[in-house]
């Protein structure tokens, strides 16, 4: 008989602008996995526009809802959750998207697997598009040319149930509330992309395993929680690589890596000159800048 785990973990929802994507994560929580709303903790980045007022009228009265006060990105909000989970007593936390959808319990395959490995840090579940199809599992870092990449479908060993990657995909990550003192926070440097796995990279450093359970099943709308800014995604991506080479790639590593860059860099601009404008964005990298939390500010 599978054992429920889901009344030991708290949830932190972060919400920008997307109120009706969090009200329906929200529902679905409480109606298809019989959460309390008292494990519900919802933190609105201060959204532009109106989800504020919206949330703290139509969220039922049992969640803890938070406003930041200031949109610091994603880790800078889902730390603020984690810190209220913690000050909660919760034994587990589980950082959702809501751009989620599930039917069964995701959360207790989890948990389990936590508990029965004490190197587990984080784990996460297989992402499905909506027609059931196997969407993503794990990925690797290249840190010779500055990339991430989600592991081949097919690569994936079809007799293991929990699975090791060097990062998992941050729409979804339950861990312990104690591994907060072995690893810290979430780094809060990126705003957006990269930050869960950075996170993930300083867990490995100390001896943890991330790890994707087959049993936990999400279908996840990927992009659907970004804004609508101009080139933030592109600006984040590129400013954020730079980051996160800094930060965990080893010495001989960046030194390729920036031979790599400048050359890739150098063709981009020669097949299209408004490509130049990736060198600002690196500089912004390298010095840790940020145009939109300046623009802000």
């Amino acid at each position: 008989m599978k054992k429920n785990h889901v009344k030991e973990s708290a949830f932190v929802i972060l919400n920008y602008q997307k109120f009706q994507l969090t009200l329906s994560l929200v529902k679905q929580l409480v109606s298809n996995l019989n959460v309390d709303e008292k494990q519900i903790i919802v933190v609105d980045n201060l959204s532009p526009n109106n989800s504020d007022e919206i949330l703290r009228e139509n969220l039922p009265s049992g969640v803890t809802y938070i406003q930041s006060g200031y949109n610091g990105g994603y880790a800078f909000g889902n730390n603020i959750g984690i810190r209220e989970a913690i000050n909660m007593k919760f034994e587990f936390i589980t950082l959702l998207n809501n751009d989620i959808f599930f039917h069964d319990d995701f959360v207790s395959p989890l948990i389990e697997a936590i508990k029965r490995n004490e190197k587990i840090a984080m784990a996460g579940p297989v992402y499905y598009t909506d027609n059931g199809k196997v969407n993503s599992y794990g990925g690797v870092n290249d840190f010779i040319r500055g990339r991430t990449k989600f592991v081949d479908i097919g690569s994936v060993p079809k007799n293991l149930d929990i699975i090791k990657f060097e990062w998992i995909l941050g729409a979804v990550l339950t861990f312990k509330s104690s591994l907060i003192k072995s690893i810290g926070y979430i780094p809060e440097e990126y705003f957006l992309n990269y930050e869960e796995n950075d996170w993930q990279q300083i867990a490995r450093r100390q001896g943890y395993n991330v790890v994707v359970v087959k049993k936990a099943k999400i279908v996840h709308d990927a992009g659907s929680t970004i804004g609508s800014i101009s080139g933030l995604q592109e600006y984040y991506m590129l400013r954020n690589k730079i980051i996160f080479e800094l930060r965990n790639a080893k010495w001989y590593q960046k030194i390729i890596f920036w031979f790599y860059l400048a050359v890739g860099t150098l063709k981009s601009i020669v097949v299209n000159k408004k490509n130049i404008k990736r060198i600002p964005i690196y500089i912004d990298g390298i010095f840790s800048r940020n145009r939109y939390v300046d623009k802000q500010e």
